[in-house]
């Protein structure tokens, strides 16, 4: 109704028309109600990436109970989030990131692995028979590098390489999900999902915003403020 606090990503839509604005159009669908305990700049950096985190976990992998799972930049939006719920699910996690940032996995539950290091002797050190499930966050050498650690009858799948397929991997595009979405919002409002902020910026500031992820040493979320 009007003057209902909601959260929501427009996912697809948000691809053609982009969202970095005061108002948007958008299907009642693509929204949820905000719980009154948790604020806006939380709320907004749920919906794309938990949802995707969530979806590639939980639909695309089916991670599960006594799963060895490794994901590559568990510091960003998506990792930081699929890292979570894949302990919530009962599974050991790796990730891969940035030696300043090991201590930051750990917070989340994950082991932390060297991207700049022999990748596959870190996991076989944890994993000796290798990991039953490989997340793919960022593309690139990593990936192709780590691949001998992962199981044969092993579920690979990306968010960002589109040929996945020819490691025999499944590419993972989020999409809506109002009752997977009403679930994540629950689960921060209650304590029992972690969304680390990194940094905020105000509208005017959108550029300077993506320049930061650009760069890609961000923990967790940057968030686009608009004033009131």
């Amino acid at each position: 109704r009007p003057g209902d606090e909601v959260v929501g990503s427009l996912l697809v839509e948000a691809l053609r028309a982009g969202t970095f604005a005061e108002y948007v159009v958008a299907d009642q669908s693509a929204f949820v109600p905000k719980p009154d305990r948790l604020d806006f700049t939380r709320a907004a950096a749920i919906p794309h990436a938990g949802l995707t985190a969530a979806q590639a976990i939980q639909e695309v992998l089916g991670v599960q109970l006594g799963d060895v799972v490794l994901i590559h930049a568990g510091t960003g939006g998506v990792g930081s989030f699929a890292i979570q719920i894949a302990r919530r699910l009962g599974a050991t996690v790796l990730a891969t990131g940035s030696e300043r940032n090991h201590d930051y996995l750990r917070s989340l539950g994950a082991i932390p692995i060297r991207y700049d290091g022999d990748i596959v002797s870190q996991v076989t050190d944890v994993a000796p028979d290798g990991v039953h499930v490989m997340l793919d966050l960022i593309g690139g050498p990593e990936l192709k590098q780590s691949l001998p650690a992962l199981r044969e009858d092993g579920r690979l799948a990306s968010t960002v390489d589109l040929a996945i397929d020819r490691f025999g991997g499944a590419l993972v595009a989020g999409h809506p999900d109002p009752i997977r979405l009403a679930a994540l919002v629950a689960d921060v409002a209650r304590g029992d999902l972690d969304v680390h902020i990194d940094r905020t910026f105000p509208l005017e500031e959108g550029p300077a915003a993506l320049a930061l992820i650009a760069r890609g040493h961000v923990r967790g979320k940057v968030v686009i403020t608009v004033p009131d």
